[in-house]
């Protein structure tokens, strides 16, 4: 890590009660970073904020897909602190299951929060970035934001609708200094699992997942070096690439592995 680079930096992190978002506001803030925790659990956003430095913390409770909301946390940042550097696009839910038997309303839901909750948080930070002559967006998406697995084919679209996003606005950001990353982990050992909408199928068997922290080095990692894209997990890259020389292959070799 840069020694000095998170220093003072405006960071917000959405999804910042648990997981990937609370190893972010830690790691950060031990950097001298200025924090924005924005989540939905504002009991658990406190809790956090105790054992952080509370003139560099702030604490907004945001619910991601309603945009009057995350409007209103981004004002606060910048009525706060004076200025946005850093946007960790973090919070989601997940779902579990087959692409037609998935109940719609759960899939409107999912969809709010991963894909428009994502948008409604670049469309707010980047007239800000853009004034103040630069910033960084990262995106946490998911390895199934490039293979669209059959036990999370729903889930899977709204990481593949998040990379889309990411990558378009990657190239236009450019021009006013905006640096735009993408972060595709494997299972993450978080609480994810336990929050999911709807499920149905077979739990997942594998003992272990990414640490959280091993996700926010890689974010850290992308805004430092301008990093585009980091897949993380053993098997993660590899399946990436596969999937890109030869779909049909992956697709054999899944089944033969998982179904």
């Amino acid at each position: 890590m840069m020694a000095d680079f998170w220093k003072d930096k405006v960071v917000i992190v959405t999804g910042a009660s648990s997981g990937v978002g609370r190893s972010c506001v830690e790691e950060m803030s031990a950097r001298r970073a200025k924090v924005v925790l924005a989540a939905r659990r504002l009991e658990r956003m406190q809790e956090i904020g105790e054992t952080l430095p509370r003139e560099s913390t702030l604490i907004v409770q945001t619910d991601v897909g309603k945009q009057g909301q995350v409007e209103a946390m981004v004002r606060r940042t910048v009525e706060h602190f004076g200025r946005v550097d850093v946007l960790v696009n973090n919070a989601a839910v997940g779902m579990g299951g087959n692409v037609i038997t998935c109940p719609l309303d759960k899939y409107e839901e999912l969809m709010q929060i991963n894909v428009f909750g994502a948008l409604y948080c670049m469309r707010a930070v980047y007239p800000h970035m853009k004034a103040q002559g630069g910033g960084a967006i990262v995106n946490v998406s998911s390895i199934a934001g490039f293979k669209g697995f059959y036990t999370c084919g729903l889930y899977a679209s709204s990481k593949h609708a998040l990379n889309g996003m990411s990558e378009s606005l990657g190239e236009t950001a450019r021009k006013d200094n905006i640096h735009v990353a993408l972060i595709c982990p494997g299972k993450i050992e978080t609480e994810f699992d336990q929050k999911l909408l709807y499920f149905e199928g077979k739990r997942s068997t594998e003992n272990s997942g990414i640490e959280p922290v091993e996700v926010c080095r890689a974010i850290m990692r992308a805004v430092e070096k301008k990093k585009c894209l980091i897949v993380l997990g053993k098997k993660c890259m590899p399946l990436y690439l596969l999937n890109r020389l030869s779909p049909e292959l992956t697709n054999f070799l899944i089944r033969k592995l998982y179904a």
